[in-house]
Formats: C-alpha cells, structure tokens, sequence
C-alpha cells in the first residue's frame, strides 16, 4: 500500500516567499523550481533547477544535495528511488527525493537502508513533509547541516 506522509516538520510547517508559477497547477519543470525553493528555504541555500535536458536524472542540484522531483499523483517506487541514489553518488551528494503523490513500502523501505530522504510536498498548501526515517532526521537538523543522516550531528544541540 502507498505511503503518504505520516509526519509535517514540527518548526516548520509552511514556508515564506513566493512559489513559482499557481502552486495548485505547477507543470513538472515548474515543481522543479518550486523544489529548488522548498530546498533553499530548508538551508541548501545553493540549491538551484538543472537544465531540463542532460540533467542525469537531478532535477535540483546544491553544493550538499541532489533531488530528483516527480510531480504526480501517483506512487514513486522503488526503481525511481535507486535511480536517484545512482545519480547522486559520483558527485557525493545526499540524495533527496521530492513527490507531489506518495511512497510505496518498498521505497521508503529501500530509500531508509540506504539514507536517501524521502519528502511529499503539497504545492497548493504550501506544505512539506518527510517520509521515513533519512528525511525525519534531515527535517530535524536542516539541510544547513552536512553531517550524514545516519551519523549523531555534533550542531543538534545548537540553536536554530
């Protein structure tokens, strides 16, 4: 059965600025920048849209972090997330995955075992969450804090 987010950030729950295009009716180039914004917003304050072709499979690319953004209604499965994590690893960037739709089992399963952060995003809300336990952490620290997901933060106790 799919996965909908289970968890909103407990700091966070809508971000300020600007979306790009309606929010309610992005087209899949328009939630890439609409992604980019959502990862700035979380601290990737380098965090820009890649060309729409010869991308590699990112969409949205950082100093720390890649993502990949599928914009559907539909579930993400496994394979897409193994893509990501393929893509992201020559350049050593954490992998984020961004959808407007949901998760299957065996996606926030594998995206877990491997510390890829699972996110849904609600464009017309205005809202974000983390799936699983790889995005719960990133969510707690921000994407300011490069330390890797499955490793304690030595900034975790420092104010925001």
């Amino acid at each position: 059965m799919p996965r909908r987010a289970r968890h909103s950030f407990s700091h966070r729950s809508t971000w300020t600025g600007r979306p790009t295009g309606n929010p309610g009716r992005l087209t899949p180039r328009e939630a890439e920048h609409h992604v980019a914004e959502i990862m700035r917003w979380l601290g990737e304050t380098s965090a820009q849209a890649t060309e729409a072709t010869n991308d590699g499979g990112l969409d949205v690319v950082g100093r720390h972090y890649a993502a990949q953004v599928k914009h559907y209604q539909g579930s993400v499965g496994r394979p897409a997330v193994q893509q990501l994590l393929g893509a992201s690893r020559p350049d050593q960037l954490t992998p984020l995955f961004f959808t407007s739709g949901r998760y299957t089992d065996a996606a926030v399963e594998f995206a877990d075992r491997t510390l890829v952060a699972l996110f849904v995003y609600d464009a017309q809300a205005r809202d974000v969450a983390p799936v699983g336990t790889t995005a719960r952490t990133l969510a707690q620290r921000g994407l300011r804090c490069t330390t890797p997901p499955d490793v304690r933060c030595p900034c975790a106790n420092r104010p925001r």
